[in-house]
């Protein structure tokens, strides 16, 4: 199974999806890739549960039009790029419903979108209502694998430590 972890966020919640990104490869088996924005990518680019890190520029970050340009054509370029990966399956993994990452899983065309929301969205093909009650935000992240296969992991899998694996440097 070929799944794609859009984690659109912050250094620190990217951390968050780690145990996601780790469960997925762990008990499902999965080639797991990530789209993220450039600098939260050094957080996955040296996971050892992620197959490819895809990159792109946030236009609010770029300095001038110039830029912005570019980082347009960057975005479709990874688009095309993406859609040639047929994902079985795309995991928005924030704990709220974002717009942007919905945009960007229907332009890649996987199978299967998966986020939060309580409400039917026609890009999105499975929902999962988020939990009632104080589940950290990486617990409750980590319930969206729960949505990739109709059937249950063989084996029980709770969430670990957060991981982020730095760059060996010699």
């Amino acid at each position: 199974m070929k799944i794609l972890v859009i984690c659109r966020d912050n250094i620190g919640d990217s951390i968050l999806a780690t145990p996601l990104i780790a469960h997925l490869s762990a008990i499902h088996g999965a080639t797991t890739d990530v789209l993220t924005n450039s600098y939260a990518s050094p957080v996955f680019s040296h996971n050892p549960h992620i197959r490819k890190v895809h990159e792109y520029s946030k236009s609010k970050h770029c300095k001038n039009l110039i830029s912005v340009i570019m980082a347009a054509a960057v975005r479709i370029k990874t688009i095309f790029r993406l859609r040639k990966e047929k994902y079985d399956a795309v995991i928005i993994a924030k704990s709220s419903r974002d717009s942007h990452s919905v945009k960007w899983a229907a332009g890649i065309g996987a199978k299967r979108v998966i986020a939060f929301g309580d409400e039917a969205h026609p890009l999105i093909d499975r929902l999962v209502s988020r939990a009632e009650g104080t589940l950290h935000v990486a617990e409750m992240l980590f319930r969206l694998a729960a949505a990739v296969t109709d059937v249950p992991p063989l084996r029980r899998f709770n969430p670990g430590k957060s991981s982020v694996y730095p760059a060996l440097i010699w």
